[in-house]
């Protein structure tokens, strides 16, 4: 529902911010982008990621345009392939920064511009997982119908911890991509298929309001962690999530002229709201707002 999500995006956020282990200058969002219909897209997804978090935002700009993103904290870098642009074409280079990223002592959290977050994050964050990653239930589908799930790179946290596993990750991917030149690779399919043998464990997990189904498993000493069905859900049901939603019409509510805002108008509508709710409180108490004109 576009008029929800417009609310959800605009409202004053009393949300903390990603607070793991209290260092923010230890965590950093990374996306990859290219073509003219996904730039449009930045600023608005930006602002919706800016609510609830001031960590660094860096979008790595495939085809090398610099889109101009008036939001602070957030970087657009070129990164121009040598690849056709399409599916996928920014799975290595995008996990080529997160591992450069992770041997600096920084956590990585990955979010495609599909993805709409409707709160605060720390409580993923703060899972005892190296490694943790949202669910979906379609690609690859031979993977799907054996385990009834998959991982989904759309949405994940790389932690220090996993720069092994991340490591792999990336020299499996190029290995291939030498072996498919000009075919992208896909990081979802290479993941998925490096743990299509192991032994997955069901974990109930219970945080205050947060109740969900884990499935966690340990790969060569790192410890992976699929979030539940509804943490950041497939099926674009805003309202029953947890965290936020990973689905097409995303990208939609991102085009919607009334969200594609810079954030000088957010900033001053927010300004205004408070305003609005300080003069009400006072009116509530039969207080006066004395006017600063005489």
């Amino acid at each position: 529902d576009l008029r929800q999500l417009w609310v959800l995006t605009h409202a004053p956020s009393s949300m903390t911010t990603f607070r793991w282990e209290g260092v923010l200058e230890n965590i950093k969002i990374v996306t990859s982008c290219y073509g003219e219909r996904f730039h449009k897209l930045l600023p608005a997804w930006s602002l919706s990621l800016r609510r609830i978090t001031e960590a660094p935002i860096s979008i790595l700009s495939l085809d090398g345009l610099q889109t101009l993103v008036d939001v602070p904290g957030v970087s657009v870098i070129p990164c121009p392939t040598q690849e056709p642009l399409e599916w996928g074409s920014g799975d290595l280079v995008r996990l080529e920064h997160v591992v450069s990223n992770l041997k600096n002592n920084v956590t990585c959290i990955q979010i495609d511009l599909d993805v709409y977050l409707k709160t605060a994050i720390d409580k993923i964050i703060e899972l005892d997982y190296d490694f943790i990653i949202s669910r979906a239930f379609n690609f690859p589908a031979q993977i799907a119908k054996i385990q009834g799930f998959v991982l989904c790179t759309g949405f994940y946290i790389a932690k220090p911890t996993a720069l092994s596993w991340c490591q792999g990750l990336y020299d499996e991917i190029r290995q291939l991509a030498c072996l498919q030149s000009g075919t992208p690779v896909l990081d979802q399919k290479v993941v998925n298929v490096l743990l299509k043998d192991v032994e997955w464990k069901s974990v109930e997990h219970v945080d205050e309001h947060w109740r969900t189904k884990l499935s966690v498993c340990d790969f060569m000493g790192t410890r992976i962690c699929v979030l539940g069905a509804q943490d950041i859900a497939r099926n674009g049901d805003l309202t029953s999530s947890h965290f936020g939603i990973h689905h097409s019409w995303v990208t939609k509510l991102f085009r919607h002229p009334f969200l594609a805002r810079t954030h000088r108008r957010a900033r001053l509508a927010s300004y205004v709201r408070k305003m609005v709710s300080i003069v009400t409180r006072m009116s509530r108490r039969g207080d006066t707002l004395r006017s600063p004109i005489p």
